[in-house]
């Protein structure tokens, strides 16, 4: 029993615990960490993001395709320039 000074009375205290404030707290913490956190890659998980690759029409001569993706790439490059992956 404890004297509550308010109402001048001996009571029992009690600690009222609030889910709705536990959820509403968590669920701000949550936003906060969603508005922070950087947006990765759904296939590789990466934040390493840039610009698309500009495509340029090649000469049927002049061309061969990706081992590894199958797009158009111009014959004497050594990397693809879609995938990234080596053509030697």
């Amino acid at each position: 029993m404890k004297y509550c000074n308010n109402c001048q009375q001996n009571v029992e205290p009690k600690k009222g615990f609030s889910w709705v404030g536990f959820i509403f707290g968590l669920g701000f913490f949550y936003l906060l960490y969603y508005m922070m956190k950087s947006s990765r890659c759904p296939m590789c998980n990466s934040t390493n993001w840039g610009k698309e690759p500009k495509i340029t029409p090649v000469k049927s001569g002049d061309a061969r395709f990706c081992k590894f993706c199958g797009k158009q790439i111009k014959k004497e490059v050594e990397f693809c320039t879609f995938c990234g992956k080596a053509q030697r």
